[in-house]
């Protein structure tokens, strides 16, 4: 009996081992559970924040949920506190990100943040606000933190693994294990999601402001093109000139030609009478 059970114990971690070297091996995420160290501060693949560094500690613990190793982040004050990794996805694909954390001394509330995970892009880094679930001492055993997203017109966000928050500091310590990030087709209605997308470009923000002034600059060309042609018309009317008769002529107070003949006629008719 008591060779069955070392048996299947030893089946057990094997299975756990192969398990977590798939993990690396498949997984966008680099050093997935922590297995490789850079002097154990921070986790090799991973960038450490803080909002006090002396008061904080990045390094790694051997009390693991897989392996040998987790990340291990410390805060000696209220603080905050986080590792972080970019990792490439495919835009319009949904995905779960999940790490398995512990507690210890956290006591987070509505201006204290306990433990938890989010996912940043890099244009809007540190604005999203969704994040899973929060652990505190009520959760001292490993305990799944869950978060799904999907990106819009970006290949690449970045996995925050926290502990407080910028305006919501906290003391206290966690470890963190084994992050996993795959595909899914859909997300449960009861848990938290995230839509990232990147911000336009600045020439690309101003594309509408310019369509509209290219295309007012046209409509006035137009206007101002038959505003001309109506003028070259007027001018025609007025070239042609009219040939004004003699009583259009005549000084004022003065007769016209015809008359003067008329009246010189009548002079000589009445010389002759």
């Amino acid at each position: 009996m008591i060779k069955i059970r070392n048996f299947a114990a030893a089946v057990l971690f094997l299975i756990l081992i192969f398990t977590c070297a798939f993990a690396q091996s498949s997984s966008p995420v680099q050093n997935p559970s922590f297995e490789l160290c850079e002097d154990e501060q921070p986790p090799a693949g991973w960038y450490s924040e803080s909002g006090n560094a002396k008061y904080t500690d990045f390094s790694l613990s051997y009390a693991a949920y897989n392996g040998e190793k987790s990340a291990y982040l410390s805060n000696s004050i209220p603080t905050y506190s986080r590792i972080t990794q970019f990792i490439n996805c495919t835009p319009g694909v949904k995905y779960r990100l999940t790490v398995m954390a512990r507690t210890e001394g956290v006591h987070s509330t509505q201006n204290a943040y306990g433990a938890y995970i989010t996912v940043q892009s890099r244009s809007a880094y540190g604005q999203n606000k969704v994040c899973s679930m929060m652990l505190d001492d009520e959760c001292p055993s490993w305990t799944p933190l869950t978060l799904y997203f999907i990106t819009t017109n970006i290949q690449q966000v970045c996995i925050w693994l926290c502990l407080g928050a910028d305006g919501a500091e906290n003391s206290g310590s966690v470890c963190f294990d084994c992050v996993e990030v795959e595909e899914v087709e859909a997300v449960p209605d009861d848990e938290p999601f995230v839509i990232l997308s990147e911000k336009s470009a600045p020439i690309l923000g101003y594309l509408p402001f310019l369509a509209a002034i290219i295309i007012t600059g046209i409509a006035i060309w137009l206007i101002a093109g038959k505003s001309r042609g109506k003028n070259k018309q007027t001018d025609g009317k007025k070239d042609k000139k009219c040939i004004p008769n003699d009583t259009d002529t005549a000084p004022l107070g003065h007769a016209s030609s015809k008359e003067a003949d008329i009246n010189e006629k009548q002079r000589d008719s009445d010389d002759d009478i």
